[in-house]
Formats: C-alpha cells, structure tokens, sequence
C-alpha cells in the first residue's frame, strides 16, 4: 500500500516514535489522513478521530 509518489518525491518525516514513521502527502485524497509505516506495515488513519482507514499496524488498537 506504500504510496505511488513515494519513490518520486522526497516529503518530510512528520515523526517517528517506538518505530512508527509518520508522512503527509501533499496533494492526497480525502478524508484528510497521515500515513504510518511500521515494518513492513502501513496504514492510513484519518485525522479527526485517528480511525484506521485503510491498511493495518500489528499490536494497535483501531482508534490509537
């Protein structure tokens, strides 16, 4: 699920804790999201209520 414009444009790492890296895509579709890889892991969790919408991360629960 990694993201199409990943390889082509450098985007900043937002954060990263226990493991956890955090991007922002610039021109994204909505709902308004972040990304958050871990492993091999990645998911996308919606911003106004930190719900999983798409993807997974092992050991979290859905709304983190």
């Amino acid at each position: 699920m990694r993201h199409p414009r990943h390889s082509l444009f450098t985007v900043p790492r937002l954060s990263e804790f226990y493991g956890i890296v955090i991007y922002m895509y610039w021109s994204d579709h909505n709902p308004p999201h972040f990304h958050a890889i871990y492993g091999s892991h990645e998911a996308q969790v919606r911003i106004g209520d930190r719900m999983i919408v798409a993807g997974d991360l092992p050991g979290l629960p859905p709304a983190w």
